[in-house]
């Protein structure tokens, strides 16, 4: 179920880019649900790597972030205009754009998930340890 939750999650984030990038968390979050802590690390393994691809998809093929165009000054966008038409009209390099929606755009939320896998990890172990002791406590 983490699986296919994973993998719908990637290809929703792939396309839908940087306006769902936190929905690559729920994997962690349903993962935390079985108290187990070496499977909340390995499904924040798994979600970070499926946001890398999903980000590098993305930004070659999926929404484009116009903030991430910095040298983007002054084109005139219209209602019915594709925005990465109008950036790469106004002389944006395609490559410098993947570049830099990667390293402004990932690297801050790869880095807000790696806190948060962390924060989930402690977080499945605390339950884990508060089941146990549940379990020794209706023993006795």
């Amino acid at each position: 179920m983490l699986s296919c939750l994973l993998i719908c999650v990637g290809i929703v984030d792939a396309y839908l880019g940087y306006n769902l990038h936190w929905l690559v968390m729920l994997p962690i979050v349903v993962s935390i649900r079985y108290y187990s802590k070496k499977l909340t690390l390995i499904m924040s393994g798994a979600s970070f790597v499926v946001f890398f691809f999903s980000s590098i998809v993305n930004a070659k093929w999926g929404q484009v972030d116009a903030s991430m165009a910095s040298t983007l000054s002054r084109a005139v966008i219209e209602a019915g205009d594709d925005i990465l038409t109008v950036i790469l009209d106004a002389g944006v390099d395609r490559e410098k754009l993947v570049v830099d929606q990667l390293i402004f755009g990932y690297i801050p939320q790869a880095l807000v998930m790696l806190l948060f896998a962390a924060i989930s990890a402690k977080m499945a172990s605390r339950g884990q340890r508060l089941l146990l002791e549940q379990a020794s406590i209706s023993a006795k």
